[in-house]
């Protein structure tokens, strides 16, 4: 599944017995995520590929400008880390609302409300699925290195933090301040730069308002300005993709995730349009409209927050090159804009189906053609995500 020399990207040499531990344990890890998410949509063994060969994109660039700031040791946490990130997945039905739930979380400190009462009802070890993921692979470690004489306790450290950075922290609000353009009347506007005509596009009227500012989709990180390179570099590796990808893959990425985490509209699509009822037809368009109007907010969070890290991490600002490695990780990470610009546009496409969210539209018998086009849109695998790129 992982390519050879990912981990080691102009890194040091390494001995053979060093190489043995590891490889033993990239292999068991390897085992563990295909046997457990080879049928996921989203999380198929494909994602953390992607997340080590992204993460090692970022490592490059900073070993690039500031040689001596990448070691051995946080090398073999990295890529540990990357490749064991989303190894346990716990999921459930929330009771009380009937929706399905990734349990996230870490211990009972940094986990959502509504995964602590579900894991509380079902009396699971409290636990969410990075700390248990996190606990897992120090067990996988252990079992390959019980000496901790290649993965000692320091890298074991920084792999437990190099996964609990990918927890993600969702919320639906307001973006940072600097997301906004402010008219002279006061009026708060979200503008993005075309990078092909070089002309400002507005597109505030695309996102909903509260208290008159847009707001959308936030998915923060359990990350700081005080996380260490590592845990950046995992993070971004993990959720910045939008910055990185052309757009048809960012839309393949984000369509996966869709199907994954709508199981219940993933069995109605599966029985087939025509043998659906007009509300459950109404329920499928409303699902997929929804999720494409949040990937405007969620790819324009993710660009003010690529930007913010860059900005006030002090281990990328503390670099002896700082200026030129944020320079760099702008230059890899470049399609923010067209991305923003091309979600925008998908969303204006999808107004043309709103009036399938209504049950009634389906006593029209051409609405049943017009709601396979928009499901269409949310067909994947078109792009190879094996790939950097």
């Amino acid at each position: 599944m992982f390519k050879e020399d990912q981990s080691k990207k102009e890194g040091p040499v390494e001995s053979p017995e060093i190489k043995r531990v590891q490889d033993a344990v990239f292999k068991e890890i390897e085992d563990r995520v295909r046997e457990r998410h080879s049928e996921k949509e989203y999380h198929a063994p494909q994602h953390s590929e992607t997340v080590d060969n992204h993460s090692a994109d970022i490592f490059s660039i900073i070993r690039e400008y500031n040689p001596d700031a990448i070691t051995e040791d946080t090398e073999r946490a990295r890529t540990t880390a990357a490749r064991a990130h989303d190894m346990y997945i716990a999921t459930s039905t929330d009771p009380k609302t009937g929706m399905f739930t990734r349990l996230r979380g870490l211990g009972p400190s940094h986990m959502p409300e509504n995964v602590a009462r579900i894991i509380e009802a079902e009396g699971r070890v409290r636990l969410g699925n990075e700390e248990a993921s996190a606990v897992e692979l120090l067990g996988v470690v252990t079992l390959n290195d019980p000496d901790q004489r290649v993965y000692t306790a320091d890298i074991n450290e920084m792999m437990i933090e190099d996964i609990r950075a990918t927890l993600p922290e969702p919320t639906f609000g307001a973006f940072p301040e600097e997301t906004y353009t402010k008219t002279a009347s006061g009026e708060y506007r979200v503008v993005i730069p075309d990078p092909d005509t070089k002309q400002n596009v507005d597109i505030t009227h695309l996102f909903p308002q509260k208290d008159g500012k847009p707001i959308g989709l936030k998915m923060d990180q359990f990350i700081s300005s005080d996380s260490r390179l590592g845990a950046i570099a995992v993070a971004m590796g993990d959720l910045s993709q939008g910055g990185r990808v052309d757009f048809e893959h960012f839309i393949d990425e984000g369509n996966r995730e869709f199907w994954e985490s709508k199981p219940k509209i993933k069995a109605l699509f599966a029985r087939g349009i025509e043998n659906l009822s007009n509300d459950e037809r109404a329920e499928l368009a409303r699902e997929a409209i929804g999720w494409i109007k949040t990937q405007l907010g969620f790819i324009l969070h993710q660009k003010m927050r690529f930007e913010n890290i860059l900005a006030t991490n002090k281990a990328l600002n503390d670099l002896p090159e700082a200026a030129k490695t944020q320079e760099a990780l702008q230059a890899l990470y470049n399609k923010w804009d067209r991305n923003i610009l091309a979600s925008a546009k998908r969303i204006e496409n999808a107004d043309a189906y709103q009036s399938l969210s209504a049950p009634e539209a389906f006593d029209d018998p051409g609405a049943n053609q017009k709601l396979e086009v928009l499901l269409k849109d949310m067909e994947y695998g078109h792009t190879d995500r094996s790939s950097d790129d």
